[in-house]
């Protein structure tokens, strides 16, 4: 029902051509950001009145104009008017099983590596008749057993309509990594696999076609020559590690020094991962420190997972190195509450940045990001950065001497504001006029859509009361009952919630704010803004 998931895009207009096709600009040269096939809308045009409320495929003539068909009929365009996207179903067909095993169908997720998809699918099919016969995975390093399944891929080999060339080497390495497990490919497993079942529930989404093959042979081919003794287990919790990468590798990820700044969504899931890994843990030598001015929020909960209800309020950096040392007891951290900025640098020296081996960016505004990236170029530190926004992402590995920095290039400026800023540091004009949105959005279009069309789908208020007392889980309940026990019956508690509306935005959380973060740049603006509620007289509030 919604191949993407992401909101449908508004753009305002500027003009629309009386011809055939209709040529539609967008306003100041803004990017409609639509692509050939999808759908819009239109309303509020003035002049060509017969467009709002019809419906148009779109087709892309550059960045900042699309065609819509024949206009010429129509009245000239006079102003105004928006276009809105209109999502559109679309359908997915899926080969049986049985049919896809003999001629598969790949989603590419590395261009570089043609043939890499067909050769793992022969490989895993090898590896399957491998554990059927034995009963087992193939033995770490096993020369015999490598043998066998190279065997077997051959006779796979013939089964495949498409008869493709057997890469041996390809087989060998799964062979000998099959015992194996790499902590972050099995993130990204998990994650997508969690994704597709996401994507079945709700219709959002578009499905994986059909199979999706993921390798890092690229971290394991130059350790051929390394003895066997190197992979085989010592009895610890890193012996699947070993398994992949040997006892050498394996201290080295152990001794490492690591700076990560920011402890949110990304940092949790890298916390998680260093922890598996073993990152920090090292008899000799590292350490992982952790730093984030942030407190935890209760929108934080539903990605954050490092965090529980009763976190709520704590720091980011301390509640998340406890749950990380609960992962692995033997981990290293070091949580810290300052925010990474040139007002720290007393802290953050340069002493301070030849110490870590990597430093690893989980932030959420490109100004911390260029800053942060600044330091790591001028101390020759090697830099891993990663962002997300809804369900996007992207990583970037930043080598020095090797790579371009972060700040190489420009990205275009964001057009979406992180909750977390908005919620608890609202810092520039943007972040206060979106918050106002935000909060108008919520108050006089979200809620009371709720609540009509909670009682569009129930009769009466005693068939809810009898459905409630019967144990009845309703969608929206708590939400309606919330709402009806607020409502104001008349003109004085009208003033009174407008007024705890004011106190609970602009002084309690301002006040609470101070109290929880003393220092630093929070209190300056939080300050400001109490200033200026006790400087607004009452009238004007309501």
């Amino acid at each position: 029902m919604d191949t993407t998931g992401e909101e449908p895009k508004e753009i305002f207009i500027s003009n629309i051509t009386q011809s055939n096709p209709g040529v539609v600009t967008c306003f100041e040269n803004r990017s409609h950001n639509l692509e050939c096939g999808q759908y819009v809308t239109f309303r509020e045009v003035n002049g060509m009145a017969a467009l709002n409320g019809s419906t148009h495929q779109v087709s892309v003539t550059s960045p900042y104009s699309f065609s819509i068909g024949d206009t010429s009929s129509m009245e000239p365009y006079q102003h105004g008017g928006i276009a809105m996207q209109i999502k559109m179903p679309k359908s997915f067909c899926f080969e049986r099983l049985e049919k896809q095993l003999v001629d598969p169908q790949f989603l590419s997720a590395d261009f570089s590596k043609p043939e890499a998809p067909l050769n793992i699918h022969t490989a895993v099919l090898a590896l399957d008749h491998f554990q059927e016969m034995h009963s087992r995975l193939p033995n770490i390093r096993c020369l015999q057993d490598a043998e066998e399944m190279q065997k077997l891929a051959a006779s796979v080999t013939e089964t495949l309509q498409s008869k493709p060339v057997l890469d041996e080497q390809f087989v060998k390495w799964l062979s000998w990594t099959s015992r194996g497990f790499l902590t972050p490919l099995a993130a990204a497993t998990g994650g997508i696999a969690s994704q597709e079942v996401l994507k079945a529930v709700t219709g959002k989404f578009s499905p994986l076609q059909q199979w999706l093959f993921l390798d890092v042979l690229d971290i394991v081919k130059p350790l051929e020559q390394i003895s066997r003794e190197e992979f085989l287990p010592r009895g610890d919790r890193y012996d699947a590690l070993r398994a992949c990468i040997g006892d050498t590798f394996c201290k080295k990820i152990h001794n490492l020094n690591v700076f990560m700044v920011g402890c949110g969504a990304i940092g949790c899931e890298m916390l998680k991962n260093f922890a598996l890994l073993g990152v920090g843990c090292g008899s000799e030598r590292g350490l992982v420190t952790v730093t984030d001015p942030d407190l935890i929020e209760k929108s934080n909960l539903n990605r954050q997972f490092l965090f529980r209800p009763h976190h709520i309020q704590k720091p980011k950096s301390c509640t998340a190195a406890a749950a990380t040392i609960n992962i692995n007891p033997e981990l290293k951290i070091d949580p810290r509450l300052d925010k990474v900025c040139p007002a720290t640098e007393n802290t953050y020296r340069d002493e301070f940045y030849l110490r870590q081996d990597v430093i690893v960016n989980a932030l959420d505004n490109v100004e911390a990001r260029r800053y942060v990236d600044s330091r790591a170029v001028s101390n020759i530190r090697p830099l891993l950065d990663s962002g997300t926004m809804g369900t996007k992402g992207h990583t970037e590995v930043i080598v020095p001497q090797l790579t371009e920095s972060y700040n190489s290039y420009r990205d275009p400026p964001d057009e979406e504001i992180p909750f977390c800023t908005l919620k608890s540091f609202p810092a520039t004009i943007e972040h206060t006029i979106q918050w106002a949105r935000d909060k108008f959005e919520s108050s006089f279009s979200h809620k009371p859509s709720l609540y009509n069309k909670f009682w569009q789908t129930h009769a009466s208020v005693e068939d809810v009361l009898q459905r409630i007392q019967t144990g009845e889980s309703l969608e929206g309940c708590f939400h309606i009952v919330k709402l009806l026990s607020r409502k104001p019956r008349n003109w004085s508690q009208c003033v009174e919630l407008a007024r705890l509306k004011f106190e609970k935005y602009f002084n309690h959380k301002a006040q609470q704010t101070i109290a929880f973060i003393p220092t630093g740049y929070a209190v300056k603006r939080w300050k400001f803004i109490l200033a200026i509620s006790k400087a607004t007289p009452y009238s004007s509030t309501v």
